[in-house]
């Protein structure tokens, strides 16, 4: 018997979290797949929701359109859909990857610099009480879950996550 040819020749690659041009581009260019039309503020609203995670935001995208059904999407049919994730996340597909794909494959270090960044205390003049945390920060920062703030805070990426993580009461 001879070698597969197909043996690795596929490979996944992580490509981490886009940004707003590259979500737009993504969320316009499968929309056009299925003659969807995308105003801008709905677009806008998507990232800021997913803070550019592909697939949270393909999530999102694909109920505010009603998998394809809605030909016209606009920024009360993406409210609709964050509305509903923020009111039963424990439920909701979105929240269930926070906390079987996010949260329980955190260490208690990286758990805690996420509540301080979501708690808005990270501020220039605070820094993160303990050494430990500045791996984690970094960690955070590498997997797209924080970034870099205004005045030199470290903020949560996405309204969603940072929603998740208050109504855990985790901040």
């Amino acid at each position: 018997t001879g070698e597969n040819p197909m043996y690795l020749s596929f490979q996944e690659k992580f490509v981490g979290f886009l940004g707003e041009d590259d979500t737009r581009k993504m969320i316009h260019e499968i929309g056009a797949w299925k003659e969807i039309k995308w105003s801008e503020d709905a677009v806008t609203a998507v990232f800021q929701a997913c803070g550019g995670h592909p697939m949270l935001s393909r999530f999102l995208a694909s109920e505010a359109c009603e998998q394809g059904r809605r030909k016209q999407v606009g920024l009360e049919d993406v409210a609709r859909v964050t509305d509903a994730v923020r009111s039963n996340f424990r439920k909701h597909r979105i929240g269930v990857y926070f906390e079987e794909s996010v949260w329980a494959t955190l260490r208690e270090d990286e758990r805690g610099a996420l509540r301080w960044a979501a708690s808005g205390t990270g501020g220039p003049q605070q820094q993160a009480p303990t050494k430990d945390w500045e791996e984690a920060l970094v960690n955070l920062e590498h997997l797209g879950l924080i970034q870099p703030g205004p005045e030199g805070m470290m903020a949560v990426n996405g309204d969603l996550l940072r929603a998740w993580l208050r109504k855990r009461g985790d901040v």
